[in-house]
């Protein structure tokens, strides 16, 4: 086993960087005219057609979509994030399904050039099996750790678009061993980005030409990442508190960082400087229902075999406190990512603030119906497995409620160099705000909608400072 992943993982280091002697940038004669080029390496999606062959007791082809995203940190390496989804059969009567989410590393491309850009990346491998017996339909799941180790061939038809081959090799690691899965596609390549002039000496100039102020383009790039370990701990929280007889509880954490790009004009005759802003928030929310009045719910189950349908109704008076809150630091600068600085802008750092407390009284009614289909796996055995969400659900509810409560909305900037947010403690604080909310919640199938509206009753007294 330890040589087999050892000749594997040589196998990806030798495909992923064997065709680095091909990317060297080819020089180019100086010309005197002016044409437009990239002022750094451009982000890239790629979106395209896949063909895999996946390793499953016999050779299994499967086909669908494939699309990739490639972020440049620096002039030579990027990072890539790449999902697909295919599909294929196994035997006469199975039906195989594959969806893949990868991310890493790569070699960044280059513009209106023929490029080989190689890439290692790691992810998982979510693959279902569905297939009929006696006309009763079953599935099984699975979710493997992968990799995937390939490159990209770029023909350029123009600056923005090129057409990409691509060859990749997927394995897969489970507790059945290594399975070896191979992948190809072939799609179209856009780059993102904004271009400038280059001078008739063959240079690029910092400012912007005599007749033309400086003009930034408007497109922002968002990134968030979410730490869900903190989220499950939440939701523990919020089950213990269920189980208070009476009472009915939400609860939820949501650390996050975000890092959003784009680029502004810090001067009027110079070229727009990129900017990066990273933002590490907490937001936080509860909701707690105490049921003054109802009906007990109501639970029905009829087994029409191979389906087992249980149907649940509720009509409930309920009053109780609500509130969510956001403490977000946000830190802004200028230049590239790991390059130059700009010293025409400056970089700023704040704190954003948000918190609302109500205290509310509503009712709510509706009713869900879920089925279950019988399965020779299910939990102890063969039969209907309850323990887990429904096969199929419908559900049709709404919920009525009128509050009042108190909000609070600031930023703190605590760096004399911010020009936008303005140094110090800005916000508005309201008090004895009342609204009032109607909301519904229809699932029908594969098809869900929550329609909601709120009304203003009272704005409150405002004390902005």
């Amino acid at each position: 086993m330890c040589r087999q992943v050892k000749r594997i993982t040589c196998c990806l280091l030798a495909i992923c960087f064997g065709c680095i002697a091909f990317t060297q940038d080819i020089p180019q004669p100086n010309k005197t005219n002016q044409q437009s080029i990239w002022p750094k390496p451009p982000d890239g999606f790629f979106a395209g057609f896949s063909a895999d062959l996946a390793d499953f007791h016999e050779r299994v082809r499967t086909y669908g979509a494939l699309l990739s995203y490639v972020h440049p940190v620096t002039s030579r390496l990027g990072v890539m994030g790449n999902t697909s989804f295919t599909f294929g059969k196994i035997y006469d009567d199975a039906n195989y399904s594959k969806f893949s989410l990868h991310g890493g590393i790569c070699l960044v491309s280059r513009p209106n050039k023929f490029f080989i850009s190689p890439h290692l990346l790691a992810g998982i491998v979510h693959d279902q099996i569905k297939y009929t017996f006696d006309n009763t339909s079953y599935s099984s799941k699975g979710t493997e750790f992968s990799a995937m180790a390939g490159t990209n061939v770029s023909v350029p038809i123009n600056n923005r678009i090129s057409v990409v081959g691509r060859v990749d090799y997927v394995p897969t690691f489970s507790d059945d061993g290594i399975k070896n899965n191979f992948s190809g596609g072939v799609g179209v390549n856009f780059n993102l980005g904004r271009m400038v002039t280059k001078t008739n000496s063959g240079n690029i100039s910092s400012h912007a030409t005599e007749n033309q102020k400086c003009h930034a383009s408007k497109d922002v790039r968002e990134l968030k990442i979410s730490f869900t370990m903190i989220e499950r701990i939440s939701k523990s929280v919020e089950e213990v508190a269920n189980k208070i007889p009476r009472v009915e509880a939400k609860v939820y954490v949501r650390p996050e960082v975000t890092v959003r790009q784009g680029e502004e004009c810090c001067s009027e005759d110079k070229l727009p400087s990129p900017w990066t802003e990273i933002k590490g928030g907490v937001e936080g929310g509860y909701e707690v229902n105490i049921n003054l009045w109802g009906i007990p719910d109501l639970n029905y189950s009829l087994k029409l075999w191979p389906v087992l349908l249980i149907a649940q109704f509720q009509c409930k008076l309920f009053a109780g406190p609500t509130g969510k809150i956001s403490l977000e630091p946000v830190g802004r600068f200028y230049g590239e990512l790991l390059g130059e600085r700009k010293p025409d802008c400056s970089a700023c750092f704040y704190w954003n603030l948000k918190a609302d407390g109500f205290i509310r009284i509503g009712v709510k009614a509706g009713g869900k119906v879920g089925l279950y289909h019988w399965s020779p796996l299910a939990t102890g055995g063969a039969g209907f497995d309850v323990t887990g969400e429904a096969d199929e659900e419908m559900e049709v509810s709404g919920e009525a409620s009128a509050s009042i409560g108190e909000s609070f909305n600031g930023t703190y900037v605590g760096d004399a160099g911010c020009q936008s947010p303005q140094p110090g403690l800005h916000g508005v604080y309201k008090f004895g705000k009342a609204k009032a909310n109607v909301k519904f919640t229809i699932k029908l199938g594969p098809i869900s909608c929550d329609p909601s509206w709120e009304f203003n009753i009272f704005d409150g007294f405002q004390f902005a400072f």
